[in-house]
């Protein structure tokens, strides 16, 4: 079972890729890149993440399909966010439930790379100062 509670719509969907990418003892930093936008996340803890290169991991956050065969569903959200998924299951029954009920499954997207993470915290979202601009210009015009 997968349970989105957030998504974060795309900017400029193409030519989006990872950036840049830190794990240390100040947490987990990925920085994802598209025309003339940087959003870096920062996770303070991370007790799992994964980067997948290429691919195509969209079923699994049910984003596979769309009835307008005009629009490119893997390109309209870089940021899901979920309370119930099978890599929490598959990380609960490996821990054996040490965190059941407080972990949250993210996932990063770009045309290139994918990235999960689970952590018992919402990471913090920024973007860079050229897509603070964009972004108002953006919520704007929705």
């Amino acid at each position: 079972m997968v349970n989105c509670i957030r998504k974060e719509p795309c900017l400029n969907p193409y030519n989006s890729f990872i950036d840049g990418f830190t794990f240390d003892k100040n947490g987990l930093t990925v920085s994802r890149y598209s025309v003339q936008i940087t959003q870096t996340v920062h996770f303070k803890d991370s007790l799992y993440f994964n980067i997948i290169d290429e691919g195509d991991a969209l079923q699994q956050h049910g984003e596979d399909k769309d009835d307008d065969p005009n629009t490119d569903v893997r390109l309209r959200y870089w940021f899901y966010a979920y309370d119930d998924s099978t890599l929490i299951d598959w990380f609960n029954e490996q821990t054996n439930d040490i965190y059941k009920g407080q972990l949250k499954h993210f996932f990063i997207y770009t045309e290139n790379e994918m990235v999960e993470v689970l952590s018992q915290f919402e990471p913090e979202i920024s973007f860079s100062d050229y897509a603070d601009n964009d972004f108002e210009v953006y919520k704007e015009a929705q």
